[in-house]
């Protein structure tokens, strides 16, 4: 099965820690997705669906202190996307240890999250740096 969600060089955001992290995201995504799709629904779905939650969460405690630091336009608005994206996932983790998860729209989310925050707010986020810096 191809990755469903791609890392693009036009997905970084100019911080070499944060792209990594970000590469590592979609790994983890893709990996969970490969697993769910291709019927794996236990074992590795169930421990792939922790990982992720957990490297987000580390992940974006990283990007916010980053943010926070540099004193990035709109900080407060981007935890609120962040604590959101947690609480699904969250949800979504309890789903499939209930063995109700929609495979689909977990698949949707996934992808929404990836390359709506990644390309959307990060840049949004990153970009006000560097445009501050420019000014």
């Amino acid at each position: 099965m191809a990755d469903i969600v791609e890392w693009l060089d036009t997905d970084s955001v100019g911080i070499d820690a944060i792209d990594q992290d970000h590469k590592h995201l979609v790994l983890l995504a893709n990996a969970l997705l490969k697993s769910a799709f291709e019927g794996d629904k236990d074992k590795y779905l169930v421990q792939g669906m922790a990982e992720l939650i957990v490297f987000t969460q580390d992940h974006f405690s990283r990007e916010e202190k980053y943010l926070a630091q540099v004193k990035t336009v709109d900080l407060a608005a981007h935890v609120a996307q962040h604590e959101k994206i947690v609480d699904e996932l969250f949800e979504m983790n309890e789903k499939l240890r209930a063995g109700d998860l929609d495979i689909v729209a977990m698949s949707t989310f996934l992808m929404d999250w990836l390359y709506a925050h990644m390309r959307g707010s990060d840049q949004k986020a990153f970009n006000s740096l560097d445009e501050a810096a420019g000014s």
